[in-house]
């Protein structure tokens, strides 16, 4: 009797076939894994930029609830405004962008909203920013920005600078700069001294943000 059994072929991949199917997925492989890093690079730089334009709109909103005049009513807003107080502040930020509280005219840390102390604020800072007013600066810019000279606009008198007229702007320029770190320096209150020699230096610049923007003068400010 005949067999009528067919002997299956042997069918597979050479080892040649095998060897640059390897090379072409090793050659995927590596490109996809060289996207890894920029990829995150980009979502950390777009944390960032949305992290400092949310602290930028917080000035803002503080500043804009802020009376330009006194309660005294006191024309000579660049002595007595109680904006005056923003100009040159240093805030510092945790890695949500809530304030953590802010360096005062002594060189010394001031709690915000969060109530953290100096142990807490010092182990969750991670953004900084600097709030900067022309105006009280007889228009002087930061050096981050250049050396033009900005004020505000539509005043009341056509003299800015006249001591004995009431020359109360209808608004004001703010310009706010961020960085996404802690200043260098050795501790908490030397890198929160640094701020300023920092943010002063060129080398610096590529890493500050700068926000400019102006806050309007709306209806009356309060009075006693």
């Amino acid at each position: 009797m005949k067999n009528s059994r067919k002997r299956c072929g042997e069918g597979g991949f050479s080892l040649v076939e095998v060897s640059i199917a390897m090379a072409i997925a090793a050659v995927a492989l590596v490109s996809l894994i060289g996207l890894i890093p920029q990829g995150l690079k980009t979502m950390r730089d777009a944390s960032d930029q949305a992290i400092q334009a949310r602290i930028h709109q917080q000035i803002l909103s503080e500043m804009q609830l802020t009376p330009f005049k006194d309660k005294s009513g006191n024309p000579n807003i660049k002595s007595s405004s109680p904006l005056k107080t923003f100009h040159k502040q240093i805030r510092l930020y945790d890695a949500q962008g809530v304030e953590l509280g802010y360096k005062n005219e002594a060189g010394s840390f001031v709690k915000g909203p969060s109530s953290v102390s100096d142990s807490d604020a010092e182990f969750s800072w991670v953004y900084s920013a600097r709030i900067w007013l022309p105006f009280f600066e007889n228009g002087g810019t930061p050096d981050s920005v250049g050396t033009n000279s900005v004020w505000g606009g539509g005043y009341e008198e056509s003299d800015p600078d006249s001591k004995n007229a009431d020359y109360v702007p209808n608004f004001l320029t703010v310009i706010i700069e961020t960085v996404p770190f802690q200043f260098p320096g050795d501790g908490f209150s030397g890198r929160l001294g640094n701020a300023e020699s920092f943010l002063k230096n060129p080398e610096n610049f590529n890493n500050i943000h700068t926000f400019q923007t102006a806050i309007a003068r709306m209806g009356m400010d309060y009075t006693p």
